[in-house]
């Protein structure tokens, strides 16, 4: 997660290439269903949303996963 206030800044785009280059095989991305920001993030880098969660875990939040 990168803080709303330091968006957009290159942040997150840092962080997705440091972990394609620790995992350049495959990667997957979780985000929160309602976080429209992280899912835009995410297709724009090119992944796609593969599965959907009903909110039963730590958070008790919808999510979904990119890969």
């Amino acid at each position: 997660m990168v803080w709303p206030g330091c968006q957009r800044r290159g942040i997150g785009l840092s962080l997705l290439n440091e972990a394609k280059a620790l995992s350049p095989q495959r990667l997957g991305l979780w985000a929160f269903q309602r976080n429209t920001n992280a899912g835009a993030f995410c297709e724009a880098e090119g992944f796609r949303a593969a599965a959907y969660t009903d909110g039963r875990n730590e958070e008790n939040e919808p999510d979904v996963k990119y890969a």
